[in-house]
């Protein structure tokens, strides 16, 4: 019975379930922080040169700067990988790639600078008011706290 009223809901319906939202989330967090985490390991390979020529658009330093993005671009993609404290994760990229895309560019605004940043923080941001989803360390971590 229960497969002849799948049939009714249309090829698509598992697409639009909850289980299809959560692995969609689940797609989303692999690709944004796998994508990210390759900008935080090339700025880790050539730290040396950039750590006095990074920019520094809030006035921390170019070294301080370079490290907090790479904690922001390695540590939080992880984080979000793993679905682990998605939420805060994703907001530390966040801000790393709003400072990127509206201070730290060329000129007041450059799309030719800021497009891959504002399309990281497009992307983070849909994980910060997601959260992690169903296939995350948040949601495992959760259910063993509520089996307790």
């Amino acid at each position: 019975m229960e497969n002849k009223n799948m049939e009714h809901k249309g090829l698509l319906y598992p697409v639009f379930t909850s289980r299809g939202r959560d692995t969609g989330i689940l797609l989303l967090r692999l690709l944004a922080g796998g994508l990210l985490i390759r900008h935080g390991l090339q700025k880790v390979e050539n730290f040396d040169t950039l750590s006095t020529t990074f920019a520094d658009p809030i006035g921390l330093g170019s070294k301080l700067s370079l490290i907090l993005i790479i904690m922001a671009e390695i540590g939080g993609s992880l984080l979000v990988i793993l679905g682990l404290v998605t939420r805060p994760a994703a907001l530390a990229v966040m801000f790393g790639m709003f400072v990127a895309a509206f201070f730290a560019s060329p000129g007041p605004f450059s799309m030719k600078s800021s497009e891959m940043p504002i399309l990281y923080l497009a992307m983070f941001t849909v994980l910060f008011f997601t959260g992690g989803g169903r296939y995350s360390a948040d949601e495992a971590i959760r259910k063993k706290l509520i089996d307790r």
